[in-house]
């Protein structure tokens, strides 16, 4: 069908009445809810479909119809009871409807706006770009999702990677794998403080393909007192130090802070204090939704990275308080420091005494409570996302650098392999790749990102370590835990200033650990972790596991550089 300008006007009008009203009509005469929800589907999708092949002939990425279509399959469908035939959507969305059972309204109207775009985008002429949103906090433990509402229920609606791990557990070499894709042995940088290349990573790698690039908050700790702009960055807001000597923030060292803090405003220093409109979290938050805004007609990536929740631990002032009758956690591995199952330095640390153990309830409790500030910042995105009308082509991903110890195995730190330590949160929402809730059971790790954003974007990347995970979204890969998927990967920890280096290999079953004291024999540890997920039984010296321990050590010893 062609189309002229007055065919097109109409069009117009048509959508604004059909799928731009917040009231869809109620049932008719003899009509059940089911048929009203069917009948407002069928209006629907088709006016919807139309109005974004007039968005894509004026050459518009984003749709002005797009929340108002969400809005009116929902109120037309919410409350409503399945029946045997109806509603049907004719597309994949129909998995979630259940005979007998109420329609998830909002999960519907999403669904089925999604996948009208990806038919649109695969007919189109030239590929899709994804925009991409990363939001990445710092030392926030994989099992913290439930203190968040809105991230939590972004996992419930889009991919939710329940074994997401980092390959080192601390912030500046986990963050520069996260940018090239690379294992720290890789990359050069293996501690923090270090300086790193970054002239081959996400950023440059998406602006060469014509991105815009943004990014908000703690790079990494190698930008201390700097108005170095690093490669790829079209608009750059990072934590940093001011130009005289006197630190940013107490304990922040100008790179966690969330009051007293300076930015590098793409090149100038630029100093905040300690009302509570400088809370770091939300300024941040408010560039980010300023740059998606500005840049919603061209594809853009857009990386939030607070400083919460990493000590000193500061909520924001509406926040402080909320988690106070929070109770204590004390899992089986807590203050397991002597157990002879763990290696020297741990053996050695300090027993908890009481008023150690109090503070560390407390600064718990503060954490999580500055993580309520990122849920805030992450449902202003997505409202951003579903305000333009480009949530559906927007590639979410939510993460960690790494995970932290509150109290397990006598440890409140990181640079272990134990599974405090080196497992994350992720989660994805891609709509277009990814219409239904998924939840996966492959162990994806940091190295991972960059390559999957860049194969989202098209974009040529450098050799990297790690794989895209786009293939697990799109079902192109069967996670039943038959051997499909990634069987192991390598962890690699410096040393501390307590903390002995050491190296690791986890597959799904196995845990070996490797630690390097300074002087003497290194300290094995192993873990069957289908039996003993805590890591409580140390395995290394069990007759029983002789071949497996060899095999764990050959594996090991092929994963690291030679």
């Amino acid at each position: 069908m062609r189309w002229d300008v007055f065919s097109l006007l109409v069009l117009l009008v048509l959508a604004e009445s059909a799928a731009g009203s917040d009231h869809p009509p109620g049932p008719g005469p003899g009509q059940t809810p089911a048929e009203r929800c069917q009948q407002a589907i069928d209006q629907a999708a088709p006016v919807y479909r139309e109005s974004r092949r007039v968005d894509g002939w004026r050459g518009r990425r984003a749709s002005s119809k797009a929340p108002a279509f969400a809005r009116f399959v929902e109120k037309a469908c919410r409350g409503v009871v399945a029946s045997e035939d109806l509603p049907q959507t004719g597309e994949v969305c129909d998995e979630l409807i259940e005979t007998g059972s109420e329609v998830p309204a909002r999960g519907l109207a999403l669904c089925l706006r999604a996948t009208l775009e990806q038919h649109l985008q695969d007919a189109a002429a030239t590929a899709h770009r994804p925009n991409v949103v990363l939001v990445l906090t710092d030392d926030q433990r994989a099992d913290t999702l439930d203190f968040m509402p809105t991230v939590d229920r972004l996992a419930r609606e889009g991919v939710r990677f329940r074994n997401a791990f980092v390959t080192t557990s601390l912030c500046t070499p986990s963050r520069a794998s996260l940018y090239s894709g690379l294992y720290a042995h890789n990359h050069g940088s293996t501690i923090n403080q270090q300086v790193f290349d970054d002239s081959n990573t996400l950023a440059p790698w998406l602006a060469a393909a014509g991105y815009a690039t943004g990014f908000f908050g703690k790079y990494r700790n190698d930008t201390v007192r700097s108005t170095h702009v690093p490669p790829g960055w079209s608009e750059w807001q990072a934590f940093t130090d001011p130009p005289d000597e006197t630190p940013g923030c107490p304990g922040g060292g100008g790179l966690r802070c969330y009051f007293g803090y300076t930015l590098n405003e793409n090149g100038s220093f630029v100093a905040y204090g300690d009302r509570e409109a400088d809370y770091s979290t939300d300024v941040l938050a408010d560039r980010a939704r300023d740059f998606i805004r500005v840049n919603a007609e061209r594809p853009f990536l857009a990386v939030l990275a607070p400083a919460a929740p990493h000590v000193p631990a500061t909520p924001a002032a509406r926040h402080r308080g909320t988690l106070a009758d929070l109770a204590p956690w004390r899992p089986a591995s807590f203050g397991r420091a002597l157990s002879p199952g763990t290696p020297g330095w741990l053996r050695g640390f300090l027993a908890f005494g009481e008023a150690f153990v109090s503070a560390l309830d407390a600064g718990r409790i503060a954490e999580l409570e500055t993580l309520s500030a990122v849920d805030d910042a992450v449902a202003s995105l997505l409202d951003e996302l579903e305000r333009l009308g480009i949530a559906d082509q927007t590639l979410f991903v939510f993460t960690s650098d790494h995970g932290t110890h509150w109290g397990e195995h006598g440890w409140v730190s990181k640079l272990t392999a134990y599974e405090e330590s080196i497992r994350v949160p992720l989660v994805v929402r891609y709509p277009v790749r990814a219409p239904l809730p998924q939840q996966r059971d492959e162990m994806v790790l940091n190295i991972d990102i960059a390559p999957s954003i860049a194969d989202a974007a098209g974009a040529a990347t450098a050799r990297v370590d790690g794989e895209s995970f786009l293939p697990l979204i799109d079902g192109d890969v069967d996670g039943d835990g038959d051997g499909l998927g990634r069987a192991v990967f390598l962890v690699e920890n410096p040393a501390g200033l307590v903390e002995r280096a050491n190296v690791a290999i986890r597959t799904r079953q196995w845990k070996y650990i490797r630690t390097l004291p300074s002087i003497g024999p290194a300290f094995e540890e192993i873990y069957d972790l289908e039996a003993d997920p805590q890591e409580l039984d140390n395995l290394a010296r069990d007759p029983a596991i002789a071949s497996t321990r060899d095999a764990l050590r050959q594996v090991l010893g092929g994963l690291l550089p030679q």
